[in-house]
C-alpha cells in the first residue's frame, strides 16, 4: 500500500532488522578496513529429532560502543518476532543471552532442533547427512571483510565423507575458520554418515588391544633385564626346592663317622682342666 509520501510501506522482517543491525554496527570498523563481527556456530547431529545447535553472534566492542549500542540492544534485536534464526539454523524460540567479554559484545543462542526445522541447511539422504550453508544464509550486505572471527563446526553421527574449503576434520567433526569460505559460490558443505561406522568401533578396539600388548611387552623386558643384571653380579639365586629332612645317623652306620669316645672335645680343643677345690673341700 502506498503512503501519502509516495513511498511503499514495507514491513521490516526479523531478518531485515538483523541485516540492518549487522551492517550498522560494523560501519565504524569498516572505515578502518578491519572486520568486526564474531560468528561461532556449532551443530551436533545425533538423529533427525535430536540436533543440538549453539550459536554466538557478536561484534567488536569498539565498533559497538561507537554506535552507542550495548549487549541488551544486540540480544533484543535477535529475540524479536520469530526468535533467532541468524547463524542459528533451526532455532525458532531460543532466547539470546549476553556472553560479552573484553573484546566482543556478543549474544549466545542454543537449544535442541530437528531436521524438519533445518531443511534449509541439512538433509538426510541415503544414509548420510548433508550440511550446506552459503552466503544467502548470512545477512545481506555482509561480506568476509566484515567478519573478524568465525568458527563453524558440524559433528556427524558417523564418519565424515566430504568437506570443502579450508575446513579441517577431527573425528566426526568438520570445522571452518576462514571467513572467505562462507562467501564462495559453493559456500560451506560437508557430508557424514548417519550412524557410527564399524571402522570407528574397530579402530577403538584395535587401540585397546595394542595398549594391552604393549604393556605385556614392557613387563617381559623388565623381567629379562632383572635376570641379566642378577647373573652379571653373581647373585643368581639357587633354585627353590622343597625341604627334605635328612635321616638321623645311627652308630656304626656306613657313610657316617663313628661317635667319639671319651669326653667331647668342642671345636678341636682339649677338655678344660678340673676346677680347684673350694676352701674346706676335701
Amino acid at each position: 500500500m502506498a503512503e501519502a509520501s509516495g513511498r511503499v510501506s514495507r514491513t521490516m522482517t526479523p531478518k531485515m532488522r538483523r541485516n540492518l543491525f549487522a551492517v550498522s554496527i560494523c560501519a565504524a570498523a569498516l572505515i578502518a578496513t578491519s572486520g568486526c563481527m564474531k560468528i561461532d556456530l556449532s551443530i551436533d547431529i545425533k538423529s533427525d529429532d535430536d540436533i543440538w545447535v549453539s550459536s554466538v553472534l557478536g561484534a567488536r566492542r569498539s565498533a559497538v560502543e561507537a554506535q552507542e549500542i550495548n549487549a541488551d540492544d544486540l540480544c533484543e534485536s535477535l529475540n524479536k518476532d520469530d526468535g533467532v534464526t541468524l547463524y542459528a539454523p533451526g532455532l525458532t524460540d531460543a532466547p539470546a543471552t549476553d556472553v560479552s567479554d573484553d573484546k566482543y559484545v556478543a549474544c549466545k543462542m542454543e537449544g535442541t532442533s530437528n531436521l524438519e526445522n533445518m531443511t534449509d541447511n541439512l538433509e538426510h539422504v541415503d544414509g548420510t547427512y548433508v550440511f550446506t550453508m552459503d552466503s544467502s544464509d548470512s545477512s545481506e550486505g555482509v561480506n568476509s571483510s566484515m567478519v573478524d572471527s568465525v568458527e563453524i563446526s558440524v559433528t556427524f553421527p558417523g564418519k565424515v565423507l566430504e568437506h570443502n574449503g579450508s575446513s579441517t576434520v577431527s573425528g566426526t567433526t568438520v570445522t571452518w575458520t576462514n571467513p572467505d569460505d562462507m562467501f564462495t559460490p559453493e559456500g560451506l558443505r560437508a557430508v557424514g554418515e548417519d550412524t557410527p561406522s564399524t571402522s570407528t568401533v574397530s579402530d577403538y578396539v584395535l587401540w585397546i588391544a595394542i595398549g594391552v600388548v604393549g604393556l605385556l611387552v614392557i613387563v617381559i623386558i623388565v623381567v629379562v633385564l632383572v635376570v641379566v643384571l642378577l647373573r652379571k653380579g653373581g647373585q643368581n639365586p639357587p633354585p627353590m626346592l622343597p625341604y627334605q629332612p635328612q635321616p638321623y645317623p645311627q652308630p656304626g652306620q656306613t657313610g657316617y663317622p663313628p661317635y667319639p669316645s671319651g669326653p667331647p672335645s668342642y671345636l678341636g680343643r682339649p677338655p678344660m682342666p678340673p676346677s680347684p677345690p673350694y676352701p674346706g673341700q676335701q
